[in-house]
C-alpha cells in the first residue's frame, strides 16, 4: 500500500510539472505548442544533429559524423514516421515529458541525500519553475535531454537498493546522456564508485 500511494503522489508531481512547464512555455512564447518547434530550428548546432540522420535515412550514411548519435537517434525514431518539422515537435514534447520528470527525480534526490522534505520540496518547485531548463525543452539541442538523463540515472543509483532493473537504468541513461555529450564520461567513475560502495 505504502509503495502505492508512493507512486501516486509522483505520478501526480509528474503532472503537475508538466502542468506548471506547459503554462510558463505558453506565456514565454505565446501561442500553442505547436509554434514550439519553431524555436532555434536551423540555427546554431540544431542541424548537426539532424542533418546527418537525414543523410542516413536517405542512404548516404551519417554524414556529417562529428556529432554523436544520442540526441539524433531520437528523433530517427519520431523521423522514421513522420516528416520532419513533426519529428521536431515531437522531440519538444519528449524534452518537455522527461524535463518534468528530472523535477520529479530531484525530489527524491534531494530527500535521499538531505532527509529533509522541506527542502526537496524547495528544489522541486524551484526545478519546475526555473525558467532556463523550460526554455531549454523549445531547442532542438542537447541540453535538455542531457540534464533530464542525467537527473534520472541519478535517482535510479540512488534507490538502486541492489535491484538489477534500477541499476541497468540508470546506466542506460547515463550511457545515452554521454553519447549525446560526451563530456559526461567524467560522470561515469562517480556513478561506478556508487554501485562499488552499495555492494
Amino acid at each position: 500500500p505504502s509503495n502505492h500511494l508512493r507512486a501516486t503522489a509522483l505520478a501526480r508531481s509528474w503532472f503537475a510539472a508538466l502542468a506548471v512547464k506547459f503554462l510558463l512555455l505558453w506565456w514565454i512564447h505565446g501561442g500553442w505548442p505547436s509554434t514550439w518547434s519553431l524555436v532555434g530550428l536551423g540555427v546554431g548546432d540544431t542541424p548537426s544533429y539532424l542533418l546527418p540522420i537525414e543523410s542516413w535515412m536517405g542512404g548516404h550514411g551519417y554524414l556529417p559524423d562529428y556529432r554523436m548519435p544520442g540526441y539524433g537517434a531520437v528523433y530517427a525514431i519520431f523521423r522514421s514516421f513522420c516528416d520532419p518539422v513533426h519529428a521536431c515537435r515531437a522531440l519538444i514534447l519528449g524534452q518537455w515529458m522527461l524535463e518534468a520528470a528530472s523535477c520529479v527525480a530531484l525530489f527524491t534526490i534531494v530527500l535521499r541525500v538531505s532527509g529533509s522534505a522541506r527542502l526537496a520540496k524547495a528544489a522541486f518547485v524551484l526545478s519546475v519553475a526555473g525558467i532556463f531548463t523550460t526554455t531549454s525543452v523549445t531547442a532542438i539541442l542537447t541540453e535538455s535531454f542531457t540534464t533530464s538523463a542525467l537527473v534520472l540515472s541519478t535517482a535510479l543509483l540512488l534507490h538502486a537498493r541492489g535491484r538489477t532493473l534500477h541499476l541497468f537504468s540508470a546506466g542506460l541513461l547515463l550511457t545515452w546522456a554521454i553519447f549525446m555529450r560526451p563530456v559526461f564520461v567524467i560522470f561515469l567513475p562517480l556513478q561506478a564508485l556508487r554501485v562499488f560502495i552499495m555492494h
